[in-house]
């Protein structure tokens, strides 16, 4: 008897030392997140128990099941959300992560005016959770726990009905640095080389899907990337094109695709 309550007791002890060593894990933990969504754009940052979503793919499932995968069951907060641009393979997935998730602050381009279906509803949901988009700017910086989110563009003179026009962001994390820019295309780069805004950083998100308008040689001298992450998946516009995966070729930067290898994530 005596030696069924001793083993009755260390076993409640390994329990509990287990659920501890958990949740010290999980309360610790920090990552980045390239989800595989499909073709579109998710990234999570995971910096302990502060969170920040940019993009949340196309509305199919892929983006809210990649938070399950990488967020502990207790934490169902996502303190910050990021929408790039507001087409539906960026935002469509949001509908999800608002019905899974409280969400704390919502960052955007907000001056910028979608006629489509998916914008309504990401403006009506907004509403209905009582959430208020926040424009980000040039020189805006969101602090995480040990990393902060640098904003690089729009600037205030920037003409915000011009096509893809996205958010540009710098994430530093990690002991590295993140580009991570949308579907920003070269002429929105172009400005951004004439304002002389310091690009430089250890991984670049290629714009728009490797489309050979989100990439320019002088963008890869301005970015000197070590390593280049393509989110993408399925879909008939060519992404990523091929003179784009030869430009990072020639270049001797390392490639990763959500289409090859699915999740891809850094620690």
């Amino acid at each position: 008897m005596k030696n069924s309550s001793r083993s009755y007791f260390l076993f409640i002890v390994l329990v509990f030392l287990g659920v501890f060593v958990y949740l010290w894990f999980q309360a610790n933990s920090r990552l980045v997140v390239f989800c595989d969504v499909g073709q579109g754009d998710g990234i999570l940052i995971k910096d302990g128990l502060i969170e920040a979503v940019v993009d949340a793919g196309p509305d199919n499932e892929k983006m809210k099941n990649c938070l399950n995968r990488f967020l502990p069951f207790f934490d169902r907060k996502i303190e910050f959300v990021f929408a790039s641009h507001y087409d539906a393979d960026h935002i469509g997935g949001f509908s999800d992560i608002f019905s899974a998730f409280e969400v704390g602050r919502v960052y955007g381009l907000v001056e910028v005016q979608k006629k489509t279906k998916t914008y309504e509803r990401w403006q009506r949901e907004l509403r209905n959770l009582g959430l208020k988009e926040e424009r980000l700017i040039y020189g805006r910086v969101i602090h995480l726990n040990s990393g902060y989110i640098e904003v690089l563009y729009p600037f205030y003179d920037t003409d915000y009905s011009s096509r893809n026009l996205s958010l540009a962001m710098k994430l530093h994390f990690l002991d590295k640095s993140f580009v991570l820019a949308g579907d920003l295309e070269n002429s929105h780069w172009n400005d951004l080389f004439k304002h002389n805004v310091y690009l430089g950083a250890d991984i670049f998100k290629v714009s728009h899907h490797g489309s050979r308008n989100g990439l320019s040689p002088l963008l890869l001298e301005k970015i000197k990337p070590q390593e280049a992450v393509i989110s993408v998946g399925k879909n008939t516009y060519g992404h990523p094109h091929k003179e784009v995966l030869a430009l990072l070729e020639k270049n001797n930067i390392r490639v990763r695709r959500t289409d090859k290898e699915q999740d891809i994530v850094y620690y």
